[in-house]
């Protein structure tokens, strides 16, 4: 099946990617690394493992056990996300339902997705993955500039020199180790620097010049945290990464004003469902 975005490794675009159906020992080792570090990310990763089979470029195909392996934690989030709802789906083919609970944005309302009886008859409101549309990253462009609303300054805490002064800064997209790097620093307690800290990972050009990974570690989480316009500043980015991957976005209508709007679907909660 093709990625919604490929990986990009070493001047290699891996497009495709085939899977199977996961063994009770993948579950029930995914299981464990979760349940023992509450880490959702490196269970992802075990879970991959044991369901990837190959990848593909235009050329060439890799099913080496060991290439596969190195190259799962290079894959993008979203392509990440997408392989693994694609594998849960595969051990319950008849049953990719998932349930959820949403707030009116006007009147905040629940609205509810779920299984339910009636009168003897069953309802079924839930959403589907089956149903979710995919849209591709095509071309060989895997970066995006942001841009900030006013620069952003690192300042020397002891010589207020200015260290680092930045307008815009260029992003690949956010890995599987890149969100396992960042969950190992930060958890799930500092869930705001978590999310910049990927972003921080994923910095290739400050201003149009390219940067290291020297530089990323001593300043890429800096950018964020100095950013006076953090809001405005995520929403370019995650505009930019909504683009591509399974489009979670699906409508709902409040039953007690009339409300029609346009919630995202927890797909991580049908991911955790499925390794029970």
């Amino acid at each position: 099946m093709k990625l919604p975005v490929p990986i990009f490794h070493k001047g290699v675009a891996y497009r495709y990617c085939e899977i199977q159906k996961p063994k009770a020992s993948v579950l029930a080792d995914t299981k464990k690394v979760i349940d023992q570090t509450g880490d959702l990310f490196t269970g992802m990763r075990t879970f991959l493992h044991g369901s990837i089979v190959e990848f593909k470029t235009d050329d060439s195909t890799i099913n080496d056990p060991i290439a596969i392996k190195s190259l799962i934690p290079k894959l993008p989030f979203i392509s990440t996300d997408f392989l693994a709802l694609k594998a849960v789906v595969m051990m319950n083919p008849d049953d990719d339902g998932i349930e959820g609970v949403y707030f009116c944005p006007r009147c905040q309302t629940q609205v509810i997705s779920e299984v339910y009886s009636k009168d003897g008859i069953e309802y079924d409101t839930r959403d589907f993955i089956s149903q979710l549309t995919t849209k591709y990253l095509e071309g060989d462009d895997g970066e995006f500039t942001i841009e900030f609303k006013e620069p952003v300054e690192i300042i020397d805490a002891v010589t207020k020199n200015i260290i680092v002064s930045a307008s815009n800064v260029t992003l690949r997209f956010p890995t599987l180790e890149n969100s396992i790097s960042a969950f190992q620093k930060y958890g799930r307690s500092d869930k705001v620097r978590l999310q910049l800290a990927q972003y921080a990972e994923c910095i290739v050009k400050v201003d149009g010049v390219e940067v290291d990974s020297k530089f990323r570690n001593a300043f890429g989480l800096k950018l964020f945290e100095e950013d006076r316009n953090m809001m405005q500043t995520t929403d370019q980015i995650a505009g930019w990464l909504n683009q591509y991957g399974i489009q979670n976005k699906v409508e709902k209508m409040c039953h007690a004003c009339g409300k029609v709007w346009q919630p995202y679907v927890n797909t991580s909660n049908f991911f955790a469902s499925g390794l029970r």
